[in-house]
């Protein structure tokens, strides 16, 4: 038993340390989401958002980029921000899917989703692809952005936040993972 008790202290010990690490690691990621999304609230304030205000913006964005109220929505991120760019999927993978999916299912759209460091690449596949697309901007503050996510019916995604917001509002998603530093 002594033995067993020792290793399990060493499991908490370990657990403990690797509980630190993704707390630090969490806050570092909110301090970029800080630069990449205007008016992003701190980790303090992140308990604090006003979703019913969050989804009025959210739909206010998506009646002026014209998508429809209801229906099939597919929500497209397709870049991971200037410090995780390695990890985005090639803008060609995007174009072909969205075109496929557009002639395939009657009536889906797509929802253009993204920060500041994605403008670029989603004017570059908004002109690209034949699919039906909405651009709601690049601008949003994340909880509007989190409203955004909330609309889609599926998200697809690499690894950033429209995938873990789209995990935690109970959204499907199809996740995209590409090449990562040994570091995370």
């Amino acid at each position: 038993r002594g033995r067993h008790d020792a290793h399990l202290g060493a499991v908490d010990a370990g657990h403990h340390d690797v509980n630190q690490r993704l707390e630090a690691e969490s806050l570092s990621a909110l301090e970029e989401l800080r630069k990449n999304f205007k008016g992003t609230p701190s980790p303090l304030d992140l308990a604090r958002l006003d979703h019913d205000a969050d989804r009025k913006n959210a739909a206010d964005r998506l009646k002026a980029a014209g998508a429809p109220a209801e229906g099939l929505l597919i929500g497209i991120n397709p870049g991971a921000g200037a410090v995780f760019a390695n990890k985005a999927w090639r803008e060609e993978g995007y174009v072909r899917l969205m075109t496929d999916l557009g002639n395939k299912l009657s009536g889906v759209g797509f929802l253009m989703l993204g920060g500041r460091d994605e403008a670029k690449l989603i004017d570059s596949i908004c002109t690209t692809t034949s699919a039906r697309v909405f651009r709601p901007g690049t601008d949003n503050d994340l909880g509007t952005f989190c409203g955004l996510v909330e609309r889609c019916t599926v998200v697809v995604s690499g690894d950033t936040l429209a995938m873990h917001l789209a995990l935690a509002l109970g959204r499907r998603s199809v996740a995209i993972f590409g090449p990562t530093f040994p570091q995370e």
